[in-house]
Order: C-alpha cells, then sequence, then structure tokens
C-alpha cells in the first residue's frame, strides 16, 4: 500500500515534519507490517520490498516515529513524500477472526 498527503486546503504557510508511527502492537501471529518512506514513487510488488522494510512496531509513539516526509507543503495540490506499507507474512501465520482483525497507525504534521 502507498499513501501520500495531498494539500486540498492551502496552509496559512506549510505544512512539513510528516510523521508516522504504529499503536506498537503486532498486527497477528506471523505476520508483520513493514513501513518506509521515499520522495521518489514506484511500483508496488509481491517480492519483498526495498523501501517498506522497517517493522512498523518499531515506531510506537510521535517521539519515536517514522520521518514520513519532510517536504514542505505550501500550495493546493503539493503532496508528501510516499509512505510505503507491506505485509510479510511467514510460515507461522494462520487464519484468525476477521471480525477482530485491525491495524492502528497514527501520523502528526507541523503547520506554520
Amino acid at each position: 500500500m502507498v499513501l501520500y498527503l495531498k494539500v486540498t486546503n492551502a496552509p496559512a504557510n506549510s505544512v512539513d515534519n510528516i510523521r508516522f508511527w504504529s499503536a506498537g502492537k503486532e498486527i497477528g501471529s506471523g505476520a508483520t507490517m513493514y513501513v518506509g518512506s521515499t520522495s521518489v514513487p514506484s511500483t508496488p510488488t509481491t517480492n519483498q520490498s526495498t523501501i517498506a522494510d522497517t517493522d512498523a512496531i518499531t515506531y510506537t509513539d510521535s517521539d519515536n516515529s517514522l520521518l514520513w516526509s519532510d517536504a514542505s507543503l505550501v500550495d493546493i495540490d503539493d503532496t508528501s513524500e510516499y509512505l510505503y506499507m507491506q505485509i510479510g507474512v511467514d510460515s507461522s501465520a494462520s487464519i484468525g477472526d476477521l471480525n477482530n482483525q485491525y491495524m492502528v497507525y497514527h501520523y502528526s504534521y507541523d503547520e506554520s
């Protein structure tokens, strides 16, 4: 999955320092959510990503977060850098109760 933020209403000055973090919980037994960011878009892959290469639970709060984008967003239609997310599944994974499966992630930014 690839995410980015797009300015649709111009900020007073700018939006920058966009950060990402997880709730600090595993997504399930035998599965890992990998994340990473880049300024260059690339085609999603079914192979192991070279961009989304860090376990999301590494980033547990706003003080320990991934710098998603340091681009300064000033004008309408400006976009952030890209956040890539890829689920890695190993042989120990099993089907669980899909009604109880969810992931919680957070982001923040500075607006001036």
